[in-house]
């Protein structure tokens, strides 16, 4: 069976963010456990943590960004597997700090024959006014570095993961996750 199109699983993970964003990590897990069990884990496994890192576009990265947070934090299942948690954990900063996709695109967007060129190609002229307008779906989350920190440490108020995160998670994740505390003055227990 030949593999599906790179976009697929892409518009898949930014739809299911935004639900997560919407409804809430336990809607999105029951609803999918509902459909076949197992199912959140599987697409977790399989679906979000290959697809994340090519997901492109301010708009949608902050998406995935907050919606993987949201999922650390508040699902049960995902906070219970603490091998996932500490997986997606890591694969969120390291999400947040790339500036390059892995399909090389700039972060902010642009591609080397967007408007930053500096010339023309026939095969691709943007319209200036024919631009697509982003329109910000989480205007409350200002940074999402800022985001994670609080999100952590408000789980850490109710569950301690200070230590499982200094014993299991990468050291380039660490130290990027205690700037991430300290620029927005939280702390984990």
């Amino acid at each position: 069976q030949p593999p599906g199109t790179p976009k697929s699983p892409r518009h898949f993970l930014v739809f299911l963010s935004l639900f997560v964003h919407k409804h809430g990590a336990a809607a999105a897990e029951t609803s999918l456990d509902a459909l076949q069990k197992g199912l959140f884990a599987m697409l977790l496994q399989q679906v979000v943590a290959p697809t994340l890192p090519t997901v492109t576009g301010r708009t949608e990265r902050k998406l995935c960004s907050v919606a993987l947070t949201k999922l650390l934090c508040d699902s049960t299942s995902i906070l219970s597997d603490q091998a996932t948690w500490i997986k997606l954990l890591s694969l969120l900063v390291h999400y947040i700090e790339g500036g390059v996709e892995a399909n090389g695109a700039v972060a902010n967007g642009e591609n080397e024959m967007g408007a930053g060129a500096g010339y023309y190609s026939a095969a691709f002229a943007q319209l200036y006014y024919a631009r697509k307008v982003e329109r910000d779906l989480l205007p409350e989350v200002a940074d999402v570095r800022n985001y994670l920190a609080a999100s952590l440490s408000n789980l850490s108020q109710k569950q301690p993961i200070a230590a499982v995160i200094a014993q299991h998670l990468p050291a380039d994740c660490q130290t990027a996750l205690r700037s991430y505390l300290t620029a927005s003055n939280a702390a984990l227990n």
